[in-house]
């Protein structure tokens, strides 16, 4: 000790050879010796030099431990007994050939038994170990609390070939990924011979959002609907806006059954079933009963306040023919309401008019 703060230090001529590294290793043990504390190399800078000259030579020492072990196997053959022997006498002396104390020799049972070492064909060959660059650094390997168990991993056989794997940037982020209690089991999944090719199912943007959608419970069963082909196409179908209210339609029961209909092709205009009955309208109509027309055109917009007041100022029959021929020259729709409007408020007059069939239908 006291050598040492004198500023002895080691000799270091012993240390010869051309080993790469050797110098940088020699020059960081005397900084290390630099009695200025403040001149050492810092802890951090030794491991990362060391761990590097290891890295230079690891294939090296593997090389080099094989031959040990390589030895030692030669020795254990030619009998244990004799090489324990000779180890023990070895031990032995050794302290007194360097002239230390055998009190600091390490103890037999702590070094390890013949039984416990590799032996030479277990051991993996120098050419066969990984390169020390290609090596995986410390830092950056699995800690061993972390690693899959052998008995859960995939065996071999059972996995996916690297060239079928998704690509790691095509993959879906964990946090976007479905819990496995949220998923559908196996047996519940639809076969991939059932489901939809991709080319043939609707565009995202084109999908029906789920506020809109009908809830199951309001939805027709299927047994109940109208089959694809008698269903009508959608380009003749009736705009949603110019459908008439589900509160305004007639009841299915009070509807004239399909059989007793007016074929399309045998149907009287409106306007023009207004001018066949005109003459008798004008004749057996009464005076109440246009006024109360009069009320219902207006309601539905059909004529004008100025229409109106204009048609109340007449006698009976010219107030009958105002308003008959100022509604028919408006047009079919127009027609229409005051047919439905005389059926309303005259029933009997409309059926001597023909505008009401015996059976209540609308010729």
């Amino acid at each position: 000790m006291v050598r040492i703060m004198e500023g002895d230090r080691p000799d270091l001529a012993d240390i010869k050879g051309d080993a790469e590294g050797l110098a940088e290793l020699t020059g960081l043990m005397k900084r290390c010796w630099d009695p200025n504390p403040e001149q050492r190399p810092r802890a951090l800078e030794c491991t990362t030099k060391t761990e590097q000259l290891f890295k230079m030579h690891k294939h090296a020492i593997h090389d080099a431990v094989h031959e040990v072990l390589k030895k030692l196997d030669q020795k254990e053959g030619k009998g244990m007994a004799a090489g324990e022997q000779v180890q023990r006498d070895q031990i032995a002396e050794a302290p007194a050939i360097r002239g230390e104390n055998p009190q600091r020799n390490d103890p037999a049972e702590d070094t390890v038994p013949a039984e416990d070492t590799v032996p030479v064909e277990d051991t993996v060959p120098a050419e066969d170990t990984v390169p020390a660059e290609d090596t995986v650094p410390a830092e950056d390997t699995v800690p061993i609390e972390d690693t899959v168990p052998a008995e859960d991993t995939v065996p071999i056989e059972d996995r996916v070939p690297a060239e079928d794997r998704v690509p790691v940037e095509d993959t879906v982020p964990v946090e976007d990924t479905v819990p496995v209690e949220d998923t559908v089991p196996a047996e519940d999944t639809v076969p991939v011979e059932d489901t939809v090719p991709v080319e043939d199912t609707v565009p995202v943007e084109d999908t029906v959002p789920a506020e809109d959608t009908v809830p199951a419970e309001d939805r027709v069963p299927v047994e109940d609907r109208h089959p694809a082909e008698h269903r009508v196409p959608a380009e003749d179908r009736v705009p949603a806006e110019d459908r008439v209210p589900a509160e305004d339609r007639v009841p299915a029961e009070d509807r004239v059954p399909a059989e007793d209909r007016v074929p399309a092709e045998d149907r009287v205009p409106a306007e023009k079933k207004l001018l066949q009955v005109r003459t008798q309208f004008v004749i057996r109509v009464s005076d109440p009963v246009l006024n109360q027309l009069l009320d219902n055109l207006l309601e539905h917009r059909v004529i004008t306040d100025e229409e109106m007041q204009s048609a109340r100022t007449r006698g009976r029959a010219d107030k009958a023919r105002d308003v008959i021929d100022t509604v028919r020259r408006k047009g079919s729709a127009a027609s229409s309401v005051l047919i439905s409007a005389l059926r309303e408020v005259d029933p009997v007059l409309s059926r001597e008019l023909t505008l009401i069939s015996p059976n209540c239908g609308e010729l």
